[in-house]
């Protein structure tokens, strides 16, 4: 959804857990291909922040690509992908340097080394709207024309 202003909003109206700062949530909730690895792991508790900015990544991601950074041929070999984070990822040739060192502190398997929502806002790539990083950006999305 675009507002008024211009600015882009992401909705999800699918299934949601109720966080607040340092809370621990325990239940899975929500799509495996936007889970963060700790969601997956039956192991321990997770925070909702960090998971919240793997899951935007996803979509970052996507938007960037057009596929799931973390995507298999089977549910077993997707977790082993996520697991792995960023050095899992297959990145396009053609993916702008800035997109690629934000998906390197997004993709942070250890959500406590995770970036954070101000971390991708002070991120250089996201800081150069008009400079050289946006257009090469934008010579990456033509190429998926």
């Amino acid at each position: 959804m675009v507002n008024s202003t211009g600015d882009l909003w992401l909705l999800d109206f699918g299934l949601s857990n109720r966080w607040q700062p340092g809370l621990f949530l325990e239940t899975f909730c929500g799509t495996l291909e936007y889970a963060a690895p700790e969601v997956v792991s039956k192991e321990k508790s997770y925070e909702g922040g960090p998971c919240d900015v793997w899951s935007l990544g996803v979509i970052l991601f996507s938007m960037l690509t057009g596929k799931f950074p973390f995507e298999e041929e089977s549910v077993p070999l997707t977790l082993e992908k996520m697991q792995k984070g960023f050095k899992a990822i297959k990145i396009p040739f053609m993916m702008p340097t800035g997109a690629v060192s934000l998906f390197e502190i997004i993709f942070n398997p250890d959500p406590e080394k995770r970036a954070t929502l101000s971390d991708i806002q002070q991120h250089p790539w996201m800081q150069d709207p008009d400079g050289e990083s946006h257009k090469k950006s934008m010579a990456f999305f033509a190429t998926l024309d």
